[in-house]
């Protein structure tokens, strides 16, 4: 039941009984704007942190693991602003995704930007936990209340701050993998196959990332627990995660490359990130997997439960129709 599919069915308040189902893509907007309002609110706290994550990465990779980045980013500028014309087939991008981080890392006083990102490293785990949870409940159509943000972040802050670490982590070393060969000082061929299973691993880690928060917030298992069930949704849900995935990889390239050429469109997409991208890109991901998660797992499990009770109060087990 992916998010093209037309049996994304699950019942939700003021459905009629006999109502066909509407298309899958229809019921996502429908419901993502219908909890508008709230998803904003979220998004611009959530945006927030992950801007300052951001910076810190972005320093990290083009100050840290590869400055070359930096040098040739600024010469060139320097000479763009000289007026000096580049050799044929270089460009110099003035005015894009590049200035604002920088315009933000530099900018900003160390004494500010160095407790808020150690603030920000903390606090990224936990309101993922939250907003997976908000998220959850608007795809399933319940109702959720604001403030659900924080106290779900706070209630699931233990297994949150691990796997937020641990985000973090793969990020930085996926980053490492891909921008800082000379620094690693390997041999080229060693580097280039420990490059392939760095990205394999990073890919198997975010797919398995769409099951892991909701598993937090939905379920009490340990952190193992975790880990094996979100490998299994891998593949059990292996339609679906590709379909999350392709349409995430063309939202993430709209967003990052029209204000590269179009530089005039950067405020506008800088707006577009703080009001609804990190939502938008959780509620699909919620959207498309949780009926997944629903038929192997939570289904299942209400199905436990309603059996547990039945035999409580010595209720005859109901008879299947044929």
């Amino acid at each position: 039941m992916g998010l093209f599919r037309t049996n994304y069915d699950k019942p939700g308040p003021g459905v009629e009984k006999d109502e066909v189902p509407k298309p899958g893509y229809i019921r996502f907007w429908q419901l993502y704007f219908r909890n508008f309002n709230r998803l904003l609110g979220m998004s611009l706290i959530y945006a927030t942190v992950m801007t300052v994550l951001l910076c810190a990465l972005f320093y990290i990779v083009t100050c840290v693991i590869n400055p070359n980045i930096t040098a040739t980013y600024f010469k060139a500028l320097e000479k763009a602003t000289e007026g000096v014309v580049l050799a044929e087939g270089q460009t110099i991008v003035y005015n894009s995704w590049f200035i604002f981080l920088y315009s933000l890392i530099f900018e900003v006083p160390v004494w500010i930007s160095l407790p808020l990102t150690v603030i920000c490293i903390i606090l990224y785990g936990p309101l993922t936990c939250g907003l997976t949870y908000c998220i959850r409940n608007f795809a399933r159509e319940e109702h959720v209340w604001f403030s659900d943000f924080f106290t779900r972040a706070w209630r699931n802050k233990k297994q949150g701050l691990i796997f937020g670490l641990a985000d973090q982590v793969l990020v930085l070393s996926i980053c490492i993998y891909l921008f800082g060969g000379d620094a690693i000082g390997l041999p080229a061929g060693v580097f280039a196959y420990m490059r392939i299973v760095a990205i394999a691993i990073f890919i198997g880690y975010i797919v398995m990332r769409w099951y892991i928060y909701p598993m937090i917030v939905t379920f009490d298992l340990r952190i193992r627990g975790l880990l094996k069930n979100s490998w299994m949704f891998v593949l059990l849900g292996l339609k679906q995660n590709i379909i999350v995935a392709v349409v995430s990889l063309i939202f993430i390239a709209f967003f990052i490359f029209v204000p590269i050429f179009y530089p005039a469109m950067l405020p506008t997409f800088i707006a577009l990130m703080f009001m609804f991208f990190w939502t938008l890109m959780q509620f699909l991901a919620q959207f498309t997997t949780y009926p997944v998660l629903y038929k192997y797992m939570i289904g299942p499990a209400l199905a436990d439960r309603k059996k547990a009770e039945r035999a409580a109060r010595n209720e005859p087990e109901p008879e299947e129709n044929d």
